[in-house]
């Protein structure tokens, strides 16, 4: 590989070195992306702009959705036009709305690394101070997910090696845990300002095994508070990534079955799961462990252990445990999560998870009928595999308005990119449209058709959902996934479905980096859109960051 990019003698130069580390570690392509999506955006802003009318005045939640919507459809472009028109309408936004609607800015300036501090200056501390908690742990959060499409190495000591390695990144974790020591100070004034701390630091150091970002997590963990305790555990996962410490293990179920709090539990059943990532049989004993417990969030952990664990190797002993779980427990929340992570351990085998659900996708529970359309949407994103689509169009009619919620998001996984001609896409538009609108479709069904909206038209139209690359596992994808599972709890977790968009590009030529000349035939002609798209030769840089009323 050395050879082919830069010839034998180059190697041993220092700035070939760290061009090459540059690339290796995600930066390069980051910036190659963050200026395709840019230049190629093509989210239609009327489309919002109809929601928006339909929704507004009603229940805040769905006002909530149509920011997530706006943040999936302009991913990566930079572009927040609908934020600027529609400024006094987000100043209506309070606590966690803010919150949210902060964090999403991290989905449209995704991969701008280089601006980050700038672009989300006016919601982190300064000395004149914040209006909002909210909008400063949003704006941490938000920080974490700029970041989280680049790699990282471990903590370096000598400057050099920190030029060498990326110190950049290494400066943004240093200034979260700045900011999470800063949150620390006030208790649980500042609790909204550590959990999107946690989450940020989480995105931004995630597998690096960190001992030091470890060990001030596990400090907020057990302060005992909710909110903090779930994203502290989060991000404990998150560093951990795939590490299975023994020690850190055995130290978070120990305080899951002290603490009274059902979201700290849930947040370290999800723990522990990112932490035995691809360890398959390794994790057997922690799942057999887990699955026996009387907790049912403890049983719900055995189910994201096996998921994580065994992703994407079709494993018949995993898939038969998730299986038998899902029609002998008696918690429905376990029955739900059982069928979801299905999707995970055969997302290599589409067609093999739709053989294994499809009769479930008639059972009685309205959580197993719920578990099967997101297990489709996990295991066939991006496929528009034609059964796939027919189970999700049944349960699109069900009389369970979450199933409904569940089946018009994960249709719209299916559909997401896909020819704007095609029967379906067409169709499936213009029932997003009517439901959206419609004043007596009940309110989780309305929240997911409008998130549905985003996720269809995700990053100008110009990514895919992606969960495997040749055959293997992309590793930020499947835990962007996992978590993404965990927004029926917290609506926040939406935004970390961004992790599995990848723009459809080709780098075909670089003067600098001699990458080989493609040529492509296109058979049909550009699409028609009605959206804010910038100039090709411009690079994707905002004159101003932008800031809430």
């Amino acid at each position: 590989y050395q050879r082919r990019v830069h010839g034998e003698s180059d190697v041993k130069d220092l700035s070939s070195i760290k061009k090459l580390t540059g690339i290796l570690s995600g930066k390069v392509t980051s910036e190659l992306h963050l200026h395709f999506l840019y230049s190629q955006n093509q989210a239609d802003i009327t489309i919002l702009n109809k929601t928006k009318t339909a929704v507004e005045g009603r229940h805040s939640s769905l006002s909530n959705a149509l920011v997530i919507a706006n943040a999936f459809m302009y991913c990566g472009t930079s572009v927040h036009q609908f934020l600027q028109e529609n400024i006094d309408w987000l100043g209506k936004f309070t606590n966690w709305a803010k919150f949210t609607a902060t964090g999403s800015l991290g989905l449209i300036h995704r991969g701008h690394v280089q601006k980050s501090l700038d672009l989300l200056a006016p919601y982190l501390t300064s000395p004149s101070g914040i209006a909002s908690p909210y909008q400063e742990g949003g704006a941490l959060y938000a920080l974490g997910l700029i970041h989280s499409p680049v790699c990282h190495d471990n903590p370096v000591s000598s400057q050099d090696q920190q030029e060498q390695q990326g110190h950049q990144q290494q400066e943004i974790i240093n200034y979260l845990k700045d900011a999470i020591l800063g949150g620390m100070q006030n208790g649980m004034q500042n609790e909204q300002i550590l959990h999107g701390g946690c989450l940020g630091i989480g995105l931004t150091a995630m597998t690096l095994a960190d001992e030091s970002v470890c060990s001030q997590l596990k400090s907020l963990l057990n302060m005992d508070s909710a909110v903090v305790g779930e994203a502290a555990a989060l991000g404990i996962g998150m560093v951990m990534l795939g590490s299975a410490n023994k020690e850190v293990i055995d130290e978070l179920i120990q305080y899951g079955q002290e603490t009274q709090h059902e979201k700290i539990t849930r947040g370290i059943a999800m723990a522990l799961a990112l932490m035995m990532y691809n360890r398959e049989d390794e994790a057997d004993t922690l799942i057999e462990m887990l699955s026996c417990h009387k907790d049912a969030v403890f049983r719900c952990g055995a189910v994201f252990v096996t998921g994580m664990a065994y992703a994407g190797s079709a494993n018949a002993t995993a898939i038969a445990r998730l299986l038998n779980m899902a029609v002998a427990d008696v918690a429905d929340e376990v029955r739900r999560h059982a069928i979801s992570f299905l999707g995970f351990l055969t997302i290599n085998k589409p067609k093999y998870c739709i053989d294994l659900i499809r009769v479930l996708s008639d059972s009685y529970n309205p959580h197993t009928r719920y578990g099967v359309a997101m297990a489709i949407g996990i295991a066939c994103a991006g496929t528009a595999l034609k059964d796939a689509i027919e189970i999700l169009e049944r349960l699109s009619n069900d009389n369970t308005d979450f199933v409904r919620q569940m089946a018009y998001i994960s249709l719209s996984m299916l559909l997401i990119h896909q020819p704007k001609d095609n029967e379906k896409v067409v169709e499936f538009r213009k029932l997003l449209e009517k439901k959206s609108q419609d004043k007596h479709e009940e309110l989780l069904s309305k929240f997911g058709c409008i998130v549905a909206t985003g996720i269809l038209d995700a990053g100008g139209r110009n990514v895919v959902i992606a969960l495997q690359r040749n055959s293997h596992n992309i590793m930020k994808s499947v835990v962007g996934m996992a978590l993404f599972t965990q927004f029926w709890h917290w609506h926040s977790y939406l935004l970390l479905l961004s992790l599995t968009f990848h723009p459809v590009t080709d780098f075909c030529e670089s003067e600098e980096y001699k990458q080989p000349i493609h040529k492509w035939k296109v058979k049909e002609t550009p699409v028609a859109h009605a959206g804010v798209h910038g100039d090709e030769d411009q690079e994707p840089s905002p004159p101003e960051p932008f800031e809430w009323p």
